[in-house]
């Protein structure tokens, strides 16, 4: 505003209003109808010019995709504006696994939408449900265009009773033992395995003393089971085998030696020798004749032996 002053007293006031340039694309999001009207609204611009060559402030699209426009000014002075269409189209988002006890929420706000309607009779952009099956959803569009899309969510089952069995004493330090949680079927989903020593497989080989756990998780629920891992010596030496080919103590069979290879030498009550293996494999016994027999059970390069008397019974 300008103010003008006069001898004689009087004033005179002029206002001129100056504005930024400013550029604004307008027109629908959705290609619908097979062609969409875009405008550049540019107050004061003297000339514009669109990504695709056209110089009016108008345009008429028929592709999807990403339109520019560039307004020019009496100044000199230049703003880009761009524009996106897209084609309709419909897509529906959230969990497809319906969990035991729980709901979710299918959603399909997508932008340029001017009504919804699903399968289930909701009119909202999204919707919660607690039960499994196919839910659809129109979406229509400015211009009067519809798109449709459905989506399937599936009942989980939840994990069955898991165990990894009882607590478990190995006799020998050499021993391994597996531990497989149960199998828990296809009904359940995908199934992640994580054990206590960081392993991922559905299974695990065990060769020392401790508590092992794995946590069977789908994605559900989790749960978390344990077996514990013991040993102790379970050294025997027996004094009576029974040969008579029933498949029960039948050979003499050593249990809990210590680790290497044990020589073993038979000689029966008269002192006569009737058996000698440099690597016994608990394999002696099954054609013994009813009687007494005297055992050396040794081990040459540690010094360690065992002596003593086995009858074989009819």
């Amino acid at each position: 505003m300008l103010t003008v002053r006069y001898g004689t007293g009087c004033t005179v006031q002029a206002t001129h209003r100056l504005r930024a340039p400013s550029l604004r694309v307008t027109g629908p999001a959705v290609l619908c109808q097979g062609s969409a009207g875009l405008t550049a609204v540019a107050p004061g611009a003297t000339g514009f010019r669109w990504s695709t060559g056209a110089t009016s402030p108008t345009l008429t699209v028929r592709q999807p995709g990403t339109y520019t426009v560039v307004a020019t000014f009496a100044n000199g002075c230049t703003l880009m504006g761009a524009v996106t269409i897209s084609e309709p189209a419909v897509r529906i988002t959230g969990d497809t696994l319906l969990c035991p006890g729980r709901s979710i929420v299918l959603t399909a706000a997508l932008p340029g939408a001017t009504a919804y309607q699903w399968s289930t009779g909701a009119t909202t952009p999204a919707i919660t449900t607690s039960q499994p099956g196919v839910y659809q959803v129109a979406i229509t569009y400015g211009g009067g265009c519809t798109a449709t899309a459905q989506q399937a969510v599936r009942a989980a089952q939840a994990l069955p009773l898991l165990t990894l069995g009882a607590d478990t004493i190995l006799c020998d330090q050499d021993d391994s033992l597996v531990l497989r949680p149960p199998a828990v079927g296809s009904g359940v989903g995908p199934v992640t395995y994580r054990w206590s020593d960081g392993s991922s497989a559905p299974w695990l080989r065990v060769s020392s003393a401790g508590l092992y756990t794995v946590q069977v998780a789908t994605a559900c629920e989790t749960r978390t089971l344990s077996r514990r891992v013991t040993y102790q010596n379970c050294f025997f030496i027996p004094n009576i085998i029974t040969p008579n080919g029933d498949g029960q103590n039948d050979v003499f069979t050593v249990r809990g030696l210590p680790p290497g290879a044990w020589a073993l030498t038979v000689y029966n009550r008269w002192g006569r020798l009737v058996y000698h293996a440099e690597n016994y494999r608990n394999e002696w016994g099954a054609s013994a004749a009813p009687g007494l027999y005297y055992y050396l059970l040794q081990q040459p390069s540690h010094g360690s032996a065992y002596k003593g008397w086995v009858e074989a019974a009819p």
